[in-house]
């Protein structure tokens, strides 16, 4: 047997091993014929299935296994990420960044807008994500980049626009079908749609998952959140603020959910540190307050619980010119009795 069919033979029984569930067999055998692969012509492995090779070059990538060579081989041939090849550490031609800032990177390099020709196709690029990057009505785009021209002018000045953005970054990542627009989702990794995915995985670990997957879950979503979307653009377009209210909300939702899961695992210390990050994300939300308080409390950290509630007192008088709300101060009344209670016992034993 030569190489190239050991090559592909080492593959196959990698993916096998993969699908029948036994990943520490499929890791070692993925391994051994990477390692083969070595300085060798690796064009050979686009004969297996294109699901097949995008899912064993995430695996490689997820497991750090020989990510050198496996990365040179998606780069070279270009290869697009199938639904198994999904992974942040894949090699994508184009990173978005869109959590507390706008970035644009294209094959490592990010891309700095430095003229005026290139302001309106990064207008068509953030509107596109920001309506969700998939099937985007042409009409729509229209409407709100050009609403002053009529129709035809309209759609002239957005296939200029198309033209520049596709050389910018690359004819095949934003495709245009039936008057639909999408990013191409083999060729472009957005950070928003990262987060969406991994905020789902982490609301279906709180049905039924285990506290350790749930605090590694919450923490790789809260690094994922760098701010809020779009969150150093000073247009505040609608379409722009209703994605990142979504975000925001969703995302504090999740920290609420999983502190929940946590508290009631007995875990309060990863409550308490899920909770204040999420403060850190919107210091206005007074459910974060309240289950801050609520923790401490348990822990017997009546003074670090009183702390909080000043600062909540204190930036909603700042920012909003208003008291905390009825339920807050309930809680911090709660705060306040326990440790009374706490200072009567200790009185009563001296």
């Amino acid at each position: 047997m030569d190489s190239k069919t050991k090559m592909l033979s080492g593959m196959l029984e990698a993916q096998f091993q993969y699908s029948a569930g036994d990943d520490e067999a499929g890791s070692i055998t993925l391994e051994r014929t990477l390692k083969m692969a070595r300085g060798k012509d690796l064009s050979i492995l686009r004969q297996l299935p294109a699901d097949v090779i995008s899912c064993l070059c995430a695996r490689a990538l997820v497991e750090d296994v020989q990510t050198d060579v496996v990365r040179e081989f998606i780069r070279e041939q270009r290869m697009p990420a199938m639904l198994g090849g999904c992974c942040e550490q894949w090699p994508w031609p184009v990173r978005l960044y869109t959590l507390g800032r706008f970035s644009l990177v294209i094959d490592g390099n990010p891309m700095i807008s430095s003229t005026k020709a290139q302001h309106r196709p990064l207008e068509l690029l953030k509107l596109i994500i920001s309506l969700g990057g998939r099937g985007v009505s042409v009409g729509r785009v229209c409407d709100e980049l050009w609403p002053d021209q009529e129709g035809d002018a309209a759609y002239k000045s957005f296939t200029v626009t198309l033209y520049r953005l596709r050389k910018m970054m690359g004819n095949d990542t934003v495709l245009l079908s039936d008057s639909m627009l999408s990013l191409n989702n083999q060729f472009c990794w957005v950070d928003s749609w990262e987060l969406q995915r991994q905020l789902t995985e982490l609301e279906q670990q709180c049905q039924q998952g285990k506290p350790g997957d749930i605090d590694m879950l919450t923490q790789k979503v809260l690094a994922l959140y760098q701010g809020h979307f779009l969150g150093d653009e000073n247009s505040g377009q609608p379409w722009q603020l209703a994605t990142r209210e979504r975000l925001r909300s969703r995302m504090l939702r999740a920290i609420l959910t999983a502190g929940g899961y946590l508290e009631r695992a007995g875990n309060i210390e990863s409550a308490i540190a899920i909770y204040q990050k999420g403060l850190e994300i919107d210091e206005l939300a007074e459910d974060l307050y309240r289950r801050l308080m609520t923790c401490m409390v348990s822990e017997g950290r009546f003074a670090e619980a009183k702390a909080v509630y000043q600062r909540c007192e204190k930036i909603l008088a700042t920012i909003l010119g208003i008291e905390p709300s009825t339920n807050t101060m309930k809680v911090y009344a709660n705060v306040m009795s326990n440790q009374n209670s706490g200072l009567r016992l200790v009185h009563s034993r001296v």
